[in-house]
């Protein structure tokens, strides 16, 4: 039973495959898998508006982004937190594209929010990774990174939440060795 099943699954695959390998469609071109086009469009606008329109990212550059999703605003659609330590952009000008999201010890974290039908780009605090939490009864967003000037290293860790249309910052702690609380 299940050798047919494996069977037939073997070469429905196989034939998906080779349609996709004869596709004439550039796999960097095809739409963003798992974004929806008003995030991507919401995503170059924040581009353009970061850089004067010198910053360009294909559609498939942001796809192959880490990007982290909960419905931060609480209105039942997923939103958005892209890592922009991985996207891979071309600068119009002279520069590296990368300057435009890292500085020396950390990169830009932008949230992607739904706004009805609309998409919004907030920019977020700079850090080394996002993710996202349940805490009680919101979800929120968490940036970490290394703790400078703190005795002892550490990880800085905020967190943000979405309150009355907008994001704000709702603690910063470090984790570590001499781990203490910053902000509440």
């Amino acid at each position: 039973m299940w050798t047919r099943a494996l069977r037939r699954f073997g070469l429905a695959g196989a034939a998906a495959l080779t349609a996709m390998a004869c596709s004439q469609q550039d796999a960097a071109e095809t739409p963003a898998a798992g974004l929806p086009a008003g995030v991507l469009a919401a995503f170059h606008d924040h581009l353009d508006r970061i850089s004067g329109g010198a910053l360009v990212c294909r559609d498939g550059d942001i796809a192959a982004a880490a990007t982290v999703s909960g419905d931060i605003n609480a209105d039942r659609r997923p939103d958005y937190v892209v890592d922009t330590r991985s996207l891979n952009c071309q600068a119009r000008r002279d520069g590296p594209a990368v300057a435009y999201f890292c500085g020396t010890g950390s990169c830009a974290f932008p949230l992607i929010v739904s706004q009805g039908e609309a998409w919004q780009t907030v920019a977020l605090m700079s850090g080394n990774q996002a993710r996202i939490v349940q805490h009680y009864r919101e979800t929120r967003i968490e940036i970490r990174e290394g703790a400078r000037g703190v005795p002892g290293g550490g990880i800085t860790v905020r967190e943000y939440t979405w309150r009355e249309g907008r994001l704000v910052r709702t603690g910063e702690w470090v984790e570590g060795v001499e781990a203490r609380r910053l902000t509440d």
